[in-house]
């Protein structure tokens, strides 16, 4: 019996975390439509301790998302003015919520005053964006961004 346990509980332990990694492209916090301020796409940010509660998730910004010659830039906006915020971010993180990796592909971003530069090859598929802000850790997935022109 407790072989079998332990074979339960790797498996479960393997469906958690590929469900925390590419389970939710879906997003954190309430849908966002429409346009930005600046014509990109948009998507809510959240602290990452609320991450979890998806669509009941307080938003804590909004991160609007543009094509900017070779490369995208994302930015943070106030989420009741969508004014855009001066914070200089410490650092971030792109995931690569693509159901084709066998892994997370992660890659470490470009800091930029207002937000990070992304490599374009990220543009493919859905990803979260990990925010280390002065103020704490936040989290925005971007699954709608394909709609940025060609």
């Amino acid at each position: 019996m407790g072989r079998n346990f332990k074979t339960l509980a790797g498996l479960l332990v393997s469906l958690v975390a590929s469900e925390v990694s590419f389970g939710h492209s879906d997003g954190h916090g309430p849908q966002v439509t429409g346009k930005g301020p600046r014509g990109g796409v948009l998507a809510a940010v959240v602290s990452a301790t609320q991450a979890s509660e998806k669509t009941n998730a307080q938003v804590v910004f909004f991160a609007e998302l543009m094509l900017e010659g070779e490369h995208l830039k994302v930015t943070l906006l106030d989420a009741d003015t969508f004014e855009l915020l001066n914070i200089l971010p410490i650092s971030g993180r792109l995931i690569n919520l693509s159901k084709d990796l066998n892994k997370p592909e992660i890659l470490e971003l470009i800091p930029t005053l207002n937000g990070f530069i992304i490599p374009l090859t990220s543009r493919k598929n859905a990803f979260e964006i990990i925010w280390n802000l002065p103020s704490g850790k936040y989290v925005s997935v971007f699954s709608n961004h394909l709609a940025l022109a060609n």
